[in-house]
């Protein structure tokens, strides 16, 4: 609870010099719909690009994973905020469609630091990570390193 808090409390102060959208009922109505206007930009954009084959292979499979699952939260955020809104609107919004929004947000919020993730990963050869994995402590996922604390036993076994 504290957590979702803190995230409309991080959304509320990212759109704190934004002017409230017309039509909006209030700041809060507002400001979630930025957040879910820029949630449907990232998956369309991802999406533009793994049809244009934008990613390596070794991490396309991950970044669509991650895509499908923001496509899933934005969808439960989508309608939270119409359900909000349209309530705001009416002066029949309860705490209840609040709270319901702001997980919803925080759950995009979620998914596209994830996405974010996937994107980042960097491919590399087996010879690179075996290096890296005798230097570092990392662990292979396939042929995306994820770094992780020296010591952390490897999937594998540990075998170079």
């Amino acid at each position: 609870m504290k957590r979702a808090i803190l995230i409309a409390g991080l959304l509320l102060a990212g759109c704190a010099a934004r002017p409230i959208h017309p039509g909006s009922a209030n700041k809060f109505d507002s400001d979630s719909y930025d957040a879910v206007l820029v949630a449907h930009s990232v998956i369309e954009t991802t999406k533009t690009d793994l049809a244009n084959g934008a990613f390596p292979a070794s991490i396309a499979g991950n970044v669509k994973t991650a895509v499908n699952d923001l496509i899933a939260a934005y969808n439960i955020a989508d309608k939270a905020w119409h359900a909000y809104h349209d309530a705001s609107l009416a002066g029949t919004a309860t705490t209840a469609l609040s709270t319901t929004l702001t997980n919803a947000l925080a759950d995009v919020n979620t998914k596209t630091s994830a996405l974010t993730s996937a994107k980042a990963a960097k491919p590399m050869s087996n010879a690179e990570c075996r290096g890296i994995r005798l230097q570092t402590g990392t662990c292979v996922e396939g042929e995306v390193v994820t770094l992780v604390p020296v010591g952390t036993p490897i999937p594998d076994g540990g075998r170079q």
